[in-house]
């Protein structure tokens, strides 16, 4: 089990880190800044720009050297991504198919371009173009995992089985594969009992998904990451949540700020947010609240268990501190901390005074990979509250954790909150 002292311990070496090797890096760019010339001084320029957050210089040098070189695919791959960090998808493809009229042949442009269509207003032909990727028996693992994966959102499983099964012995992509197979069983199994299916993702087109369960006092409210999903599949969550039928609203933040500025069903406002959820709660006779995120909106959920008193939180992988001198070329997004600054400054905070300050304590349940550095000082920052249940998945390194919990079986994860009462 993590503890606080190595969450204190991983901090101090971070904070070395900003001290020595961020300057170290920081002269070492200047200088390669120095020697170069062209547009290969522009280019430097430009990721020295993005590596300190600043992503309007960064932008405007990108698109000079697509000017300079247009059949590149580096720039409007470039471009793209700082449009999607700040939850423009529109403007990522405008970008994309904008290089690509131009002749630009490039694996990871068509990739893009069918991540954006996803997540944006073209679903059901989207639909059609992962099964048409899963059908061509020489598409590549890079193709193939996102379009099974697709296809698994969709509830069409036995199109994202065939794409999966190609995938279990291949080296980058086995543990997604055989993770997201067993979740598809899963799934299959609850549909057999008559359970409805659920869109497995939120997207731009539909910004929110709620399941009514009448025979269910139980509310799960998800706060999905950029992506639309927690990590994995909304399905597949709801799926490994309980055997039986609840309540559950997913939310959609299209401004990718971790919905701490408000979230798209009920528009801008942290608190606009907090009265949306509590008017629904009080609609659907909710007697137990639950909130649910993973990674950085698990910081989300914990946050609002808090401000709402809810029963509990339920995360995945979840950060439990945003701090607000963090260096920005540690960071693992600079544009993303610099949006957070410039939007959610006063929220930036640790998350453990704030719960000790509480005299109400909702029980908060955290999953996270025992092999993973990052996940492992987060969950000690909590370590040892009293209203804190921790489960480190063993022999997982990776960020996502959610994968290796559908491949062994874990299910019934509200479970947890019937074992006692908040305190």
């Amino acid at each position: 089990m993590a503890s606080r002292a190595t969450s204190f311990l991983i901090d101090a070496v971070l904070r070395i880190r900003k001290w020595t090797e961020v300057p170290v890096r920081e002269a070492a760019r200047q200088i390669r800044i120095a020697l170069a010339s062209g547009d290969l001084k522009i280019e430097r320029r430009a990721e020295h720009a993005w590596w300190h957050g600043d992503a309007a210089t960064a932008t405007a040098l990108w698109r000079e050297l697509e000017r300079r070189q247009p059949g590149r695919s580096q720039w409007p791959l470039c471009l793209a991504q700082a449009a999607k960090e700040r939850g423009d998808i529109e403007e990522a493809e405008r970008v994309l198919l904008a290089a690509r009229a131009r002749g630009v042949d490039n694996e990871r442009i068509e990739l893009e371009l069918l991540r954006c269509g996803r997540m944006s207003r073209r679903s059901n032909a989207a639909v059609g173009e992962a099964e048409a990727i899963v059908g061509d028996s020489q598409a590549s693992p890079n193709k193939l995992f996102p379009a099974a994966y697709h296809l698994l959102t969709q509830n069409q499983f036995a199109a994202a089985r065939a794409g999966l099964e190609r995938l279990v012995d291949d080296r980058e992509y086995s543990y997604l594969a055989r993770g997201n197979l067993a979740a598809i069983e899963m799934l299959e199994a609850r549909r057999a009992q008559g359970l409805p299916d659920i869109p497995g993702r939120v997207t731009q087109a539909q910004n929110s998904i709620l399941v009514r369960e009448p025979s269910s006092d139980t509310l799960i409210v998800g706060f999905t990451l950029p992506d639309g999903t927690l990590g994995q599949s909304l399905n597949t969550v709801q799926a490994m949540l309980t055997s039986k039928g609840v309540n559950a609203l997913y939310l959609y933040d299209s401004r990718s700020i971790l919905h701490l500025t408000g979230t798209d069903r009920f528009g801008p406002g942290y608190q606009v947010m907090l009265d949306g959820i509590r008017a629904l709660a009080a609609e659907l006779g909710t007697r137990r609240l639950i909130m649910v995120g993973g990674s950085a909106t698990g910081y989300t959920a914990i946050r609002t268990a808090l401000d709402l008193d809810a029963d509990g939180a339920l995360v995945f992988g979840s950060q439990t501190f945003m701090k607000r001198n963090a260096s920005f070329a540690l960071a693992r997004s600079a544009y993303t901390l610099r949006r957070m600054l410039d939007n959610i400054f006063p929220m930036m905070k640790n998350l453990r005074p704030e719960i000790e300050a509480r005299p109400y304590r909702p029980r908060i349940v955290m999953y996270y990979s025992a092999g993973n550095r990052l996940d492992r000082m987060h969950a000690g920052n909590l370590a040892d509250l009293p209203n804190v249940i921790q489960h480190p998945i063993a022999g997982v390194s990776r960020h996502d954790c959610l994968t290796a919990m559908a491949a062994r079986g874990y299910r019934n994860l509200l479970d947890e909150f019937d074992a006692g009462e908040a305190i």
